[in-house]
């Protein structure tokens, strides 16, 4: 048996067990004097209090925060399930949870929710809307018994819990609860600084191996890439080889002498798009700029024609 303890607009479990008679001596300030010697009572049994307080018998109306009075209180689900707690790395992607799958001891889940109507709904225990956290499967609400899981919301570390509430044919109140457990989580790094900044000469030609690098909570993989910088056109000089984490660079033309180039290298784990260290990579090309009007053959008249198609004697 649980007591229901009235704080303004929010009732929170105080006391759960066997109880005792107990004396209200201050409604307005809720305080509760228990008096052990006198008689007992078991659970069983109802006692009658004030309307500052109510007793509920199911084992899960205290976990809920109650929005309404207390002579209205928050139904008690006819049948409910529990699933077993997930395990989730805030940031990576949507993750599935199917409760068919689970084992047999847990074959109740499928069973209550197989009664639920249409109008099922999943949303955290108090009531608020979970659906870009956790949300059921759009197929078939009768018959598909998937969950997904995602969020780049670090807020929501920690325990979340959340419930799968409808009402059977005759309106009976079905409820299945599902606790999530939020880890925190951050993308992977180098294990040693990389070199961010490079002066080179055309002609040069540099290989750079990447350093190793680990994900901190070991719970996913890396992976590294390299990437045009926002606004800035990719260095065609530069290109990179996965097989060895290397990143080549031969500014081979002489249009590159003078100038300043921009691009990026990402690392991030394998299955998330959003946790993610990017390194702003900077290199400078020695000399003088050169117009690439210079570079033209002297004496020399540029000439530009079309053909628009030739005949089998090569004619136009």
């Amino acid at each position: 048996m649980k007591y229901l303890l009235d704080k303004d607009t929010n009732y929170q479990c105080i006391f759960e067990g066997a109880v005792t008679k107990t004396s209200f001596s201050d409604q307005k300030t809720s305080k509760i004097e228990r008096y052990d010697a006198d008689y007992r009572q078991t659970t069983t049994q109802i006692i009658q209090l004030t309307n500052y307080f109510k007793v509920y018998s199911s084992p899960y109306s205290g976990a809920f925060d109650l929005l309404d009075t207390m002579y209205i209180p928050r139904p008690c689900a006819s049948a409910h399930a529990n699933l077993t707690q997930m395990d989730y790395f805030y940031g990576q992607k949507k993750k599935s949870y199917n409760f068919r799958d689970e084992p047999s001891y847990k074959v109740r889940a499928t069973n209550v929710f197989a009664q639920m109507d249409m109008e099922k709904e999943m949303v955290f225990q108090n009531g608020s809307q979970c659906s870009s956290f956790a949300w059921l499967d759009s197929g078939d609400l009768n018959k598909n018994t998937l969950l997904w899981v995602q969020t780049d919301e670090e807020n929501l570390v920690g325990t979340q819990r959340t419930v799968i509430r409808g009402c059977d044919n005759m309106g009976k109140l079905l409820e299945i609860n599902f606790y999530v457990n939020v880890t925190s989580n951050s993308a992977p790094e180098f294990t040693e600084d990389i070199q961010t900044q490079w002066n080179l000469n055309v002609g040069d030609k540099i290989n750079y191996k990447l350093p190793n690098f680990k994900d901190p909570e070991g719970n996913d993989v890396g992976e590294v890439y390299i990437n045009a910088m926002e606004n800035q056109e990719f260095p065609t000089f530069i290109n990179y080889t996965n097989a060895t984490k290397t990143i080549n660079m031969t500014p081979n033309n002489l249009l590159f002498q003078g100038r300043t180039y921009y691009f990026s290298v990402v690392l991030k784990e394998k299955n998330s798009d959003f946790m993610m260290n990017i390194y702003y990579m900077t290199i400078k090309i020695n000399g003088d700029p050169i117009d690439p009007d210079d570079l033209k053959p002297p004496n020399k008249t540029e000439v530009s024609m079309q053909i628009t198609s030739l005949n089998y004697k090569s004619q136009g």
